[in-house]
């Protein structure tokens, strides 16, 4: 669902597919203190600053403060 909002919005975005890599789950959830996905973050690659957004619901509210 976020995922389309993202494309229909045309933002450039990176999806990490992490089903079958429950260690990688895990240090991301530990990493951001947030037990479900989707876990997003959002990254400025200039200087590799990362702000934690949340989830999906957390996501569409910051995309309508942005837009």
């Amino acid at each position: 669902e976020i995922i389309k909002e993202l494309k229909t919005r045309q933002k450039n975005f990176l999806y990490c597919q992490v089903d079958d890599s429950p260690d990688l789950l895990a240090a991301l959830k530990r990493k951001y203190k947030w037990q479900t996905v989707p876990i997003v973050i959002l990254k400025d690659t200039n200087s590799d600053e990362e702000q934690f957004i949340g989830g999906c619901q957390d996501t569409k509210a910051y995309l309508k403060t942005t837009e």
